[in-house]
């Protein structure tokens, strides 16, 4: 864990004779007494290395599922905690160089430590990285456990680099005996095409389990060095393991078959076959597990708890309650692998109860175990009605930021990937992601074609968050679910909504209509069982029991207005350690919001704390944009509200302006109220914009924001933007002006969602 960090104050400093100079950024990490595995010289038998082997497999997962790459994986950076520490056994760390899976930068940015580097990492193919990259990596490390040198010991530099892209590792010997196949399957993890490799960490750990033992028996001792059991049940082994067949679900066996699939796409026959890796040991997929759970875990130590108050929103608490939802989620992500054919489940409830957190758990455990390929998107009610499926999917292609050229050959090399043949296929899938409207129910049926073609590697988990926000989703999940009757493939969705919060008639249609489907389950979450409440409430920081209990009593059940009561708290400096733990300072009453709203009016008023009237009116504006804020459209509308300089085809920047915007950004993150996204950043529970919005609404200048809006969109106003367009004019008051553009965007609405959204305009 890391524990804590901040910045080399000046006593610091002097402590330390300038040893740590000041205003130097710091992290403050658990203690990993036993060093590194750089300084384990040692020769590993196979129940040794396979104990390593699985432990740091399970935390790639772990990275891999919540889409992060590390990129820099060798043995100076696994810790070796012993018994003696707070958390014995081995800790993945430095991920300094790390990216988000969806974040993709020049291409020509070259990071890692050469005798590690996969050859996508080594020649800067950014947008080629993956969980493959780490697992060349973690090849190259198995190697080094095993003989003492990684695979290219004695080169250097250029003759590195070359080996590492074109040769072939050399014979491998080993000072202690291997179960028949480890060579095959270590140099499946150190193939030079990605493809060769195996997918994700778990099919590697399937893979290494399958081998089973050497012909010369091994004794099944510990670890010598004593730092690895307690990793060896308790993680890699549980969810791939060693466990009767019976326990779990087959793996889909069928979409490794080299025999072409046939697609059927508005009466017209596709066929398509998936590019075959050209060793069966790459083929192999981790089997989904009956079971989700993990053995029960012990709670941190508060001597960890403690040490990084600052850390509280970025560290993400662990799951906990929720089990009976749960275990009907992995039942049903069961049946979609027996069938082989889509399972949708609602996820409802009011707002703060946990449904995204449930609905993105799934899927990060599904892709933990590698049971599921995960794709969502989250949608905001923005102008372009295709735009969060669309958005979903180049993210998926690492597409995100390219255009012309760029972005048609990305995606053509995504789509030879995916084994898409099919012109006309290929064609539309081009138009759609490049952003350009496709007419009618064409676009869902690219959209689920792409699915299906994603679903032959392994079964889809699919994240609709938001629902409520748009139509547009349940439009799709309908006509998805529609499609199985001819089309069947393995995909479950999960759709997120507040049903208090659907518009009357088209949303509420829709909904009903799709849960009539028998495939369709509804799940709605309350507020939690008060046990279950109690132990997120003392996992989320460890507050002194009757600290807890009245913040259980507040919330009553409320996660979301837990954390934020919470959070408060912390951003204000009120809280302190104690014996039993964190308790308010001393002088401090426990004040005990009314509501969640009332706390996000205080997260707004403490973002605000010490901000100018412009600063107030600039947050007000990027919440008039919506749920996600496009930057270059706030700085227009700060800048240039009337539209002036746009119209003359002028970009104006107030520097002032541009400062207030980055330390409002800045700010919104640090306090976790916002993310980062590809064209600005997104608020991160409505509720919260809504408060900005309730600002402004109280101080008058609500209206103000719409018409700087409408100026900005006004200006060679794209097709797919009259309906944004016209509705702030509306909101701005401009009645008569809004009739045109509204009126003009009908028949794009028409084509892209339905005659019933058509209609309401």
């Amino acid at each position: 864990w890391v524990l804590d960090y901040g910045t080399i104050g000046p006593d610091a400093e002097a402590l330390t004779e300038g040893r740590m100079v000041a205003g130097s950024p710091y992290l403050a990490m658990e203690y990993a007494s036993r060093g590194t595995l750089s300084d384990v010289e040692q020769h590993f038998n196979w129940s040794e290395l396979r104990a390593v082997l699985l432990a740091l497999l399970d935390a790639l997962a772990h990275a891999h599922a919540r889409g992060v790459v590390h990129r820099d994986l060798k043995p100076a950076n696994v810790l070796l905690c012993s018994r003696k520490d707070l958390r014995p056994g081995l800790k993945l760390c430095d991920f300094g160089i790390a990216v988000a899976m969806d974040e993709h930068g020049d291409d020509q940015a070259v990071a890692g430590t050469l005798h590690y580097m996969a050859p996508e990492q080594l020649e800067g193919l950014q947008r080629e990285q993956g969980p493959w990259t780490d697992l060349y990596a973690f090849g190259c490390l198995a190697w080094r456990l095993l003989t003492g040198k990684p695979p290219f010991a004695g080169k250097r530099q250029t003759q590195l680099m070359f080996a590492q892209l074109q040769e072939d590792p050399p014979p491998l010997i080993t000072p202690t005996p291997m179960p028949d196949g480890f060579e095959d399957w270590l140099r499946t993890l150190l193939a030079k095409e990605p493809i060769e490799r195996f997918r994700c960490a778990a099919d590697a750990a399937r893979a290494m389990l399958d081998l089973g033992h050497p012909s010369l028996a091994m004794p099944e001792e510990d670890l010598r060095t004593g730092i690895v059991q307690p990793f060896i049940l308790t993680q890699a082994l549980l969810d791939q393991g060693e466990t009767e067949p019976a326990t779990i679900f087959p793996a889909d066996t069928a979409a490794l078959a080299p025999e072409p699939t046939t697609l059927f796409m508005d009466g017209a026959t596709i066929a398509w076959q998936q590019p075959i890796p050209r060793t069966s040991m790459a083929q192999t997929r981790a089997a989904l597990p009956i079971d989700w759970r993990r053995p029960a875990r012990t709670r941190p130590d508060l001597e960890l708890l403690g040490a990084g108050l600052q850390l509280f929103g970025l560290r993400q608490p662990a799951f906990t309650g929720r089990e009976p939802e749960r275990d009907r989620l992995w039942e049903v992500l069961g049946s979609v692998h027996r069938e082989q054919r889509a399972h949708q489940i609602v996820i409802a409830g009011d707002s703060g109860t946990g449904k995204s957190r449930l609905a993105h758990w799934t899927a990060e455990r599904a892709a933990e175990v590698g049971a599921a390929t995960v794709l969502s998107t989250r949608f905001s009610g923005a102008d372009d009605a295709d735009g969060a499926l669309r958005l979903m999917l180049l993210r998926r292609f690492a597409a995100v930021g390219l255009e012309g050229e760029e972005l048609t050959l990305r995606l053509e090399h995504a789509l030879d990937d995916l084994g898409v043949t099919n012109k006309d296929l290929r064609k539309q899938a081009i138009a759609l992601l490049g952003g350009r409207r496709i007419q009618g129910a064409s676009r869902y049926v690219v959209i689920r074609l792409l699915l299906e073609a994603i679903s032959h590697d392994r079964p889809v988990v699919l994240v609709l968050d938001d629902l409520h926000a748009g139509i547009d989703g349940l439009r799709f999940a309908r006509h998805l679910q529609n499609a199985q009757a001819v089309r069947p493939f393995p995909i479950l969705v999960l759709l997120v909504l507040r049903r208090d919060a659907l518009e009357r008639g088209n949303l509420a249609g829709e909904l009903e209509a799709l849960e009539a489907d028998k495939r369709v389950h509804a799940l709605e979450l309350g507020p939690m069982p008060r046990e279950s409440f109690r132990e997120l409430v003392g996992d989320l920081l460890g507050l002194e029991p009757e600290l807890a209990r009245q913040v259980v009593d507040r919330t009553a059940g409320n996660p979301l207005f837990a954390i934020q009561l919470i959070g408060d708290w912390v951003e204000r400096d009120q809280l302190e350690l104690g014996s039993r733990g964190f308790k308010l300072k001393r002088g401090v009453r426990a004040q005990l919001p009314p509501s969640l709203k009332y706390v996000w009016v205080k997260r707004l008023a403490r973002v605000l704390e010490g901000r100018d009237t412009e600063t107030e009116r600039q947050l007000e504006a990027a919440a008039v944009l919506g749920m996600e804020v496009d930057e270059l459209e706030w700085s227009g509308m700060c800048d240039d509200p009337e539209g002036v300089h746009k119209q003359s085809g002028r970009m104006v920047v107030n520097p002032e302006n541009a400062r207030r915007r980055r330390e409002l950004v800045q700010r919104l993150l640090q306090l976790v109220l916002a993310e980062e996204t590809d064209t600005g950043f997104a608020f991160v529970h409505g509720q919260f914009r809504d408060a900005i919005l309730d600002r402004a609404r109280a101080m008058k200048r609500l209206k103000e924001h719409h018409r700087a809006a409408a100026c900005q969109l006004g200006v060679g106003v794209r097709d797919s933007e009259l309906e944004r367009y016209g509705r702030h004019l509306l909101l701005a008051g401009e009645r008569e002006a809004a009739i045109d553009p509204l009126l003009r965007s009908v028949p794009a609405v028409q084509a892209s969602v339905g005659r019933m959204s058509a209609w309401s305009l």
